[in-house]
C-alpha cells in the first residue's frame, strides 16, 4: 500500500500484460453517485496516461481532497507513486 494526499493504492502482483486497475470512491467521500462516477472517471483517465507501468493489479481509492482534483493532478500524483513504488523510472522534474 503506497498513499499520497489525494489518493491510496494498493497492489498485487499481476497477471502477465498490463496492469490492470480498479478505482473506489466511498459513498462517505461523495453521497451522490455522479459526484463519485466524476471522479473515478478523472483517475481513469489519468491513469490511461500513464506509461510502463509493469503487470501489476492495482486498485486505487480516492480520499477527501480528490473530490476537487483535476485529471493532471491526478496524473502527477500516479506518476510520483509509480516512481516510489518503482514501477518507472525516475525522471528529473
Amino acid at each position: 500500500m503506497i498513499a499520497g494526499p489525494l489518493l491510496v493504492f494498493r497492489y498485487g502482483a499481476g497477471t502477465g500484460g498490463g496492469p490492470r486497475w480498479g478505482f473506489a470512491v466511498g459513498k462517505k467521500l461523495a453521497k451522490k453517485s455522479v459526484t463519485r462516477n466524476a471522479v473515478r472517471r478523472r483517475m481513469r483517465a489519468a491513469a490511461w496516461r500513464l506509461e510502463g507501468i509493469p503487470a501489476r493489479d492495482i486498485v486505487v481509492v480516492a480520499r477527501g481532497r480528490a473530490l476537487s482534483a483535476t485529471v493532471a493532478e491526478f496524473e502527477r500524483e500516479m506518476s510520483q507513486v509509480a516512481r516510489r513504488a518503482g514501477w518507472i523510472g525516475r525522471r528529473e522534474a
